[in-house]
């Protein structure tokens, strides 16, 4: 799966796990979702965003930033990181999310996500004017009910 940057800084750009489905917003329909979410107490559906050079973890859900290192594969070990959580954004222009990084999410629906940055397409590292364009994950979903 793969999350762009949005075309416009005014844009949010989403990805969700459950679905799966990775999507560009406008602003007004970002506003929309999120007015929703406030009146009906539903979360979004999207798990992360990208906006404003922010990559952030969105409300109802948790999440661990791991180095591949102490990152294992398996559902449990993967939730329980999650659990403990420690992720709720990463600044883009500071080059906070890097190759390999991995990212266990709790979704909405109770999914257990383990998401590896696989892949980071333009930008330049120590250029706060240069964030990456696209952050490209392998993504393992165990559903919440095996």
């Amino acid at each position: 799966m793969s999350l762009g940057l949005p075309s416009s800084r005014f844009d949010v750009t989403s990805l969700d796990f459950d679905a799966p489905a990775a999507r560009q917003h406008s602003r007004t329909e970002w506003e929309a979702l999120e007015a929703d979410e406030q009146a009906t107490g539903n979360p979004v559906q999207p798990d992360l965003s990208i906006s404003h050079g922010e990559l952030k973890l969105l409300l109802g859900r948790n999440a661990a930033q791991l180095e591949v290192s102490k990152a294992r594969v398996s559902a449990e070990d993967c939730a329980r990181s999650a659990q403990v959580g420690g992720f709720t954004e990463a600044n883009l222009y500071n080059w906070e999310v890097k190759p390999k990084t991995v990212l266990c999410v709790l979704t909405d629906k109770g999914n257990i996500v383990r998401a590896q940055v696989s892949r980071i397409v333009g930008g330049q590292p120590g250029l706060t004017s240069a964030p990456p364009k696209q952050i490209e994950f392998t993504v393992t979903v165990w559903n919440s009910s095996t």
